[in-house]
């Protein structure tokens, strides 16, 4: 009958396969750590957006006494007292969307003393 070849060249097709499913599960862990590398930046984008804004608002609430925001709850002003001085509580609160679209908020607190 024939005789084999000792040293045969070249992979069996079991060993291309056992390759191939290696270098696949390698390649969707680095797609799924890009997928959520990028979402995590585009989360901080949309906080740091938001953060601006409501640092805009607390400015404009500092400036202007009734200044309440452009939307209904944006700027909360609350009579408080603090250590005796009178004042107020002024809160700014943005909501804005995170990169898997959940809705977050970003809120600003100070107080402003009635003797300004």
């Amino acid at each position: 009958m024939g005789k084999r070849k000792q040293h045969e060249n070249g992979f069996a097709l079991v060993e291309v396969l056992i390759a191939l499913i290696i270098l696949l599960i390698i390649v969707f862990a680095f797609v799924s750590l890009f997928s959520f590398s990028f979402s995590g930046v585009m989360s901080a984008g949309y906080s740091s957006d938001a953060l601006y804004e409501a640092q805009q608002k607390m400015e404009n609430a500092l400036l202007d006494t009734t200044y309440l925001g452009d939307n209904a709850g944006e700027v909360v002003r609350t009579p408080n007292t603090i250590n005796g001085i009178y004042g107020q509580e002024l809160t700014v609160n943005i909501d804005y969307l995170d990169g898997n679209g959940n809705v977050r908020t970003v809120s600003l607190t100070t107080f402003l003393p009635d003797n300004m």
